[in-house]
Parts: structure tokens; C-alpha cells; sequence
């Protein structure tokens, strides 16, 4: 059986434990988010582009909101990313396939030319340039390594990708 990284709100929750009780964490669905407790914050980093109809969603994060109340969102889509969303199709229907030992090989060996590209982004205006120098450069070796991993095991990222229905999504997702 392959051992998959944690979700992103896993990791979230993990490293602001030693927030203590000044933050907590609701994981569920966005059409779903209650009314209370409100929210200072929320995230949708990557989601929103994937749901077929974003507005219920989009409602109830701002009704869930306390007061000025921040919505962060961020869609892929907006940087020119029809390149790197094919390519993630095949590395998928590849992570499918190969045990998680040489799914983890292979992304160590695409991270060498995606840290090339995150080197020339600082210089060209090239595609995903913004979250390759202003986010993902920021992370270590091994924590960008996770970042590759992550949508590449597709029974670890709860998204409709190329080749994975949105019924197989739907029951990946943890709430």
C-alpha cells in the first residue's frame, strides 16, 4: 500500500499548532461552510476553477465571514498554466501506475529542471512566473519535492484532474 503526504489542511493544521486555540481549522466542503462560527479568514487556493458552479460557494465563504473578514483566493488558471496542467495529466496517469518509491524518484528528477525555471522566472516573464518566484521558490528542496508529489499520487488530491472523474473526486474528499 503507498503511503501518501498529508492534505493541505493537515499541514496547515500542523504548523500553526503552536497557535494553540487562537487558530482553528474548518475542512468541508464550500457550499457547505455554516454561517457560524465566523471566519477572520479564508482560503481557496487552487479550487475554485475546478467547481462547475463556484457562486454557491463563493457566497457562503463571504456569509461565513466575520466582519472585514478577508476571502483569500487563488486560481490557477490566471497565470498561463494549460502547459503545466498537461503535463500534471501525465505525470498522474503515471503516479497511477508505479509504486510510491519510483513516483517519489521521479519527482526528485523533475525538480531539477523545475528549479532551472523557477531561476530563469526572476529574469523572463515566463508562465507561473509570480508563484514560482514569489511562493514556491521560498520553500525547501523537500517541501517543493511535496508540492510535485502531492497532485502527481492521484488518490492524494481530492481535484478533478485530466483522467479523474469528479465522482472519484467527490469521494476522496475529506470532510
Amino acid at each position: 500500500m503507498r503511503s501518501s503526504p498529508p492534505t493541505g489542511h493537515v499541514v496547515a493544521q500542523r504548523n500553526l499548532a503552536h497557535y494553540g486555540d487562537r487558530v482553528s481549522f474548518l475542512h468541508a466542503r464550500g457550499a457547505d461552510l455554516p454561517p457560524t462560527p465566523r471566519f477572520d479568514l479564508i482560503v481557496s487556493v487552487g479550487v475554485l476553477q475546478f467547481i462547475p458552479e463556484p457562486k454557491p460557494v463563493v457566497d457562503a465563504a463571504f456569509a461565513a465571514l466575520v466582519p472585514g473578514g478577508r476571502f483569500f483566493v487563488w486560481l490557477y488558471a490566471r497565470e498561463g498554466t494549460l502547459l503545466y496542467r498537461a503535463a500534471l495529466g501525465t505525470l498522474r496517469t503515471i503516479g497511477r501506475t508505479v509504486p510510491h518509491t519510483a513516483l517519489a524518484a521521479l519527482v526528485r528528477v523533475l525538480d531539477v529542471p523545475l528549479a532551472i525555471y523557477m531561476r530563469l522566472c526572476r529574469r523572463l516573464p515566463l508562465p507561473l512566473r509570480d508563484y514560482l518566484v514569489n511562493v514556491l521558490a521560498r520553500f525547501t528542496p523537500e517541501k517543493r519535492r511535496l508540492v510535485i508529489y502531492d497532485p502527481a499520487e492521484p488518490d492524494a488530491c481530492p481535484l478533478p484532474f485530466p483522467g479523474r472523474s469528479r465522482a472519484a473526486a467527490a469521494r476522496q474528499r475529506v470532510h
